[in-house]
């Protein structure tokens, strides 16, 4: 089981290194003799098996990002919603509401922040201060140009 747990360790550095260096983030895993790369943008998830301990898969993706957003709440919601995330260092950060073809609604931030919780109310309203549809939603959160989305359902 060491092995295992030295494994999924040496995963994270991996990731963790390849992503300070701003180089093109990859993952290269070497396991039974055979090695594979790839490329961190591609992975939605990691799975452990036969291992004693994984390691919590937010830690890792906050670790490889350098924030982490969360659900809004309350979600569904009829009149306002809360948007959370973490920033573990200062950056640039927009914060951004599509409808599900696309088309930009609103933008909540877009400005360069120092580390800690930061929290957005999002009324219903496009930029132009014009009352959405009631309907699923998409939030995204890009700092320093990583990525991170949550859908978010709004009802009338």
């Amino acid at each position: 089981m060491k092995a295992h747990r030295l494994f999924s360790l040496a995963v994270l550095c991996l990731l963790c290194s390849a992503l300070t260096a701003r180089a093109a983030p990859f993952l290269v895993v070497h396991v039974n003799g055979e090695t594979r790369r790839f490329d961190i943008s591609q992975i939605a998830s990691l799975t452990f098996q036969n291992v004693e301990s994984a390691p919590d898969v937010e830690k890792m993706r906050q670790a490889l990002t350098g924030f982490r957003l969360f659900q809004n709440y309350p979600n569904p919601f009829n009149s306002e919603t809360r948007i959370e995330f973490d920033l573990d260092q200062a950056g640039d950060v927009k914060l951004t509401i599509y409808d599900l073809t696309g088309r930009e609604i609103a933008t909540l931030c877009e400005a360069r922040l120092q580390p800690g919780r930061r929290q957005y109310r999002w009324d219903g309203r496009d930029s132009q201060g014009r009352s959405v549809s009631a309907g699923c939603y998409l939030y995204r959160l890009t700092v320093n140009g990583a990525t991170s989305a949550e859908l978010m359902i709004l009802v009338k």
